[in-house]
C-alpha cells in the first residue's frame, strides 16, 4: 500500500488596491498560483463556489470580502482545497511599536519625531527624509498640517500617523501609539541632622519599581545612615 500525501494548498488573505473606491478590481488569479502551491507538477483551478462547479478561467472582477475557492491537483491525481479571501482597500494601515516618553505630571508631552524615524523608514521601506508625520489619519491621507521636529501633544492624543512623501495610490500609513509615562517623584529632605554616635533613617515613604541607593543597597524604601556625608538615591518606574 503506497499512501500519497495531498498536495499543499495554502489559504490566502489578499488586499487589493481600490484607490478610486469603486468596489470592484479586475484581477488575474493565475498571478498568485505560486503562493497557493509552488510545485511545478501540480495544477490549480479556481471557483466562485464551494461546490466547485463554477470554474474561473480568466481575470475576474473581485469585490470586497469575496472568497475564491481553489482546487489543487497533484500529478498523481490527489486533490486538496483552500480559499482566498480578498479585501479591497484604499490604503494599508500598519501599527508601530509604542512611542514612549517620560515627563513630569501636568506637563505637555514632547515627542521628538526624529527618534522614531529609523523604525518608520524600515517599515515603509523608504529613507528617513521621505517620512511625513501627521496628527490624524485624515490629515495624513489629505497631506494636511504635517508635523516636524518635536511634537507637543497639547490635545493628549494617543496616536499620530506617518507615511511617505510619495503620491502613489493606496499608500501605506503607520499608526504610532503615544505613551506618556510620568517621572517618579522623590519626597525626602535635602538635609538630615543626626547626633554623634547615632544614626538617622531616610525613608522614601513610597514604593518604586527599582531603587538604588549610593550606599549600594537596592530595592529597599529606607536605609539607616551612621556616617556623615553626601548620599543619593535613584528610583525608576517602568521606563522613567
Amino acid at each position: 500500500l503506497n499512501i500519497i500525501p495531498k498536495p499543499e494548498a495554502k489559504n490566502l488573505n489578499k488586499i487589493l488596491c481600490d484607490s478610486e473606491n469603486i468596489g470592484l478590481i479586475l484581477f488575474d488569479l493565475n498571478t498568485i498560483k505560486n503562493e497557493i502551491n509552488n510545485q511545478n507538477d501540480t495544477t490549480i483551478h479556481f471557483y466562485t463556489d464551494n461546490s466547485y462547479t463554477s470554474e474561473i478561467t480568466s481575470p475576474i472582477n473581485i469585490s470586497n470580502n469575496q472568497i475564491i475557492y481553489t482546487k489543487v491537483i497533484s500529478k498523481d491525481g490527489c486533490i486538496n482545497n483552500s480559499t482566498i479571501t480578498f479585501t479591497l482597500s484604499t490604503h494599508t494601515l500598519l501599527t508601530s511599536a509604542p512611542f514612549q516618553i517620560c515627563k513630569n505630571d501636568g506637563v505637555v508631552g514632547e515627542f521628538d519625531l526624529y527618534l522614531k524615524s529609523k523604525e518608520i523608514s524600515s517599515m515603509l521601506g523608504i529613507s528617513e527624509n521621505e517620512i511625513k508625520y501627521f496628527e490624524t489619519l485624515e490629515n495624513a491621507k489629505n497631506n494636511l498640517n504635517a508635523l516636524t521636529g518635536t511634537y507637543l501633544n497639547n490635545s493628549k492624543r494617543t496616536f499620530i500617523y506617518a507615511t511617505s512623501t510619495s503620491i502613489e495610490k493606496c499608500k501605506t500609513y503607520i499608526e504610532i501609539p503615544l505613551i506618556e509615562n510620568l517621572n517618579p517623584i522623590i519626597t525626602i529632605q535635602d538635609e538630615y541632622i543626626k547626633c554623634k554616635n547615632s544614626s538617622v533613617e531616610i525613608d522614601l515613604n513610597q514604593s518604586y519599581k527599582e531603587i538604588i541607593w549610593s550606599t549600594g543597597e537596592k530595592n529597599v524604601e529606607s536605609i539607616s545612615i551612621t556616617n556623615p556625608g553626601k548620599y543619593s538615591v535613584t528610583v525608576s518606574n517602568e521606563s522613567c
